[in-house]
């Protein structure tokens, strides 16, 4: 079984720091996409992302619930 890495998306739940940045950067060579910090992906229909707050969520969930 291999890892689909065209797929796979590395989502921290905080904010990437000096501290972690040689990781990031480990999985980026990897080819994997990694979700900086000021940016979100979708899991499950909800916007997820490390600096994203529940209000930001919240919008996006409620714009696509309006166009369905």
């Amino acid at each position: 079984m291999e890892l689909n890495k065209n797929k796979t998306v590395v989502l921290p739940f905080r904010p990437w720091g000096s501290d972690t940045d040689s990781i990031r950067e480990s999985l980026q060579e990897l080819g994997l996409s990694v979700v900086g910090n000021d940016d979100s992906t979708k899991r499950l229909g909800i916007y997820y992302g490390p600096k994203l707050t529940d209000t930001v969520r919240l919008d996006h969930l409620l714009a696509d619930m309006q166009t369905r």
